[in-house]
């Protein structure tokens, strides 16, 4: 793909170059914002973004699975008055 955002992903592309969809939807199953992302970067830094973007309903949790998790999105969550709720892959052989 010719794209400054296309990167190697052998996950989604095999030996390819590729670009990510990271939409955000609300729970009335509704799209209110979206990005095109390298496919190999980490979706984690993307979720703040998505949802300081949210001007039709005001969220209060958000759920995501283990692309969108990370240490910082803990603490910084609830600073902005989010819940978080990821789905973490093997969350019982998790190490703390």
């Amino acid at each position: 793909m010719e794209s400054l955002h296309a990167s190697y992903s052998f996950k989604y592309f095999g030996h390819d170059r590729g670009v990510s969809a990271y939409t955000f939807i609300d729970m009335r199953h509704f799209l209110y914002h979206s990005l095109i992302i390298s496919a190999a970067e980490h979706e984690a830094h993307y979720v703040i973004d998505g949802l300081m973007h949210n001007d039709v309903v005001k969220s209060d949790i958000h759920s995501t699975d283990t692309g969108g998790y990370s240490e910082i999105l803990f603490g910084a969550m609830p600073r902005l008055g989010f819940a978080f709720a990821p789905r973490i892959k093997n969350f019982a052989t998790c190490k703390l």
